[in-house]
């Protein structure tokens, strides 16, 4: 049986304001959390290390690390003259010191992400095959990455900016798509291959990055005649060679490539290997 109790007007008033003034606590905690979460977000990884030990700096630890010493010791308030285990941080400094390890996780993880992903800047003009990403909005894009740290899945509007791995962007727009995938051949060197793929067809072009310098490269990415390795079972088997007729799938280094109709095909599905020293794809199976 429930019960329900009926306070007076005056009872409900002061209940309220007692219920708020226990939430506003709570309110401003989250308001500083959002606040400080994004500061931290905006900042490199030389100052994410820096701030925070200095939550440990404030506390008098004496730091092993030279290079934190010598940051610590030109400030007036800082005496280094305590071991690890005579400091106590509060909750809230642990909690922030705990956010900042893992920001800077993320920011670790995505660096190899981010530094494939400036190569987007290096290409002139839009670079997007039938779709429009003009050079000054990749700048933007990539800019916007570098700032925060980490790679913006972007899905608003028409182009939707998804992330496959650390070496593939791919940009959904409304019917078709485009792909973005690099290649390292050293440290300084880099095949890029864009796939533009619409109205059911997949368009490759190709390019070479070497010192942040590219250009297009002309050569065909897959052997001559390749498509005729999809082998018609007898002579009844009508093979049109076309575009259309392929589902390419790009997977790091390697692409498969199955025929859509594959009713009277012996082989329905051919994978090709990118080989670095051609800067183009060989048959593998």
């Amino acid at each position: 049986m429930a019960l329900c109790i009926i306070l007076p007007d005056k009872m409900k008033k002061i209940l309220s304001i007692i219920l708020l003034l226990i939430s506003l606590p709570l309110l401003a905690q989250e308001e500083l959390d959002y606040k400080f979460r994004n500061e931290m977000y905006s900042k490199s990884l030389s100052e994410l290390k820096i701030l925070r030990n200095e939550f440990f700096a404030r506390k008098g630890y004496k730091f092993k690390s030279k290079e934190l010493s010598n940051h610590f010791n030109q400030f007036n308030w800082y005496k280094g003259n305590k071991s690890l285990n005579e400091i106590e941080l509060s909750q809230t400094d642990k909690a922030k010191v705990d956010l900042i390890k893992k920001i800077e996780y993320q920011k670790k993880l995505s660096q190899p992400r981010i530094k494939m992903l400036e190569l987007l800047t290096t290409l002139e003009g839009n670079s997007m095959g039938s779709w429009d990403w003009s050079k000054a909005d990749r700048v933007k894009y990539v800019n916007d990455c570098k700032k925060v740290g980490y790679l913006i899945n972007d899905n608003s509007g028409m182009v939707q900016k998804r992330f496959i791995n650390d070496n593939h962007l791919f940009v959904q727009v409304i019917d078709g798509g485009w792909e973005f995938v690099v290649i390292p051949i050293n440290d300084n060197k880099f095949f890029i291959l864009i796939n533009d793929i619409v109205g059911g067809g997949n368009n490759f072009d190709s390019y070479l990055s070497d010192e942040n310098k590219t250009h297009k490269l002309n050569e065909k990415i897959f052997p001559e005649n390749w498509e005729y390795n999809f082998n018609p079972k007898g002579e009844n088997c009508e093979f049109p060679a076309s575009p259309f007729m392929f589902d390419f799938t790009i997977n790091d280094e390697t692409i498969s490539v199955e025929n859509w109709e594959d009713e009277c095909l012996i082989k329905k599905k051919l994978i090709f290997k990118f080989d670095k020293k051609k800067l183009k794809y060989e048959l593998i199976k």
